[in-house]
């Protein structure tokens, strides 16, 4: 049978799963939050019940599956807009604003907060009511 490459399955994947990994028994699954290895039950596990099992079998390159764990990639440049969070305040993307600069693992955005790239989610604000897109546009 052959696998899809794991850089191809984000495009079927909902928004918001962030990750994806393959357990010992060759189980792939996507994960909202990013999940640990758990050598005594031969797995990847995540908090809360944010897991999506996956049918179709992945290539991750390797056969070793406590290698297999794969963040979705990111897409995005200066002036990107969307909505932050920060683990310090538990907000679920409090923050409407756009990215003012990029520095390795982090992104800063006007208000001068630095998070990293899985607290961060693009918008088009075009897709944002009158009401809220008013102070971008």
């Amino acid at each position: 049978m052959k696998k899809m490459p794991v850089s191809e399955v984000w495009q079927y994947l909902p928004d918001d799963v962030q990750f994806v990994s393959m357990d010992e028994d060759g189980t792939s699954w996507g994960y909202l939050n990013q999940p640990t290895l758990r050598m005594e039950v031969f797995r990847w596990c995540s908090t809360g019940e944010d897991i999506l099992n996956i049918t179709i079998k992945l290539d991750y390159g390797t056969d070793d599956w406590t290698k297999t764990l794969r963040e979705r990639p990111v897409n995005i440049s200066l002036g990107q807009f969307g909505e932050f969070w920060n683990d310090e305040h538990m907000d679920r993307y409090g923050y409407l604003d756009r990215i003012d600069r990029l520095f390795g693992e982090s992104i800063y955005y006007p208000t001068g907060i630095c998070v990293g790239w899985s607290h961060f989610k693009p918008i088009d604000p075009a897709t944002l009511s009158k009401q809220r897109r008013t102070r971008w546009t």
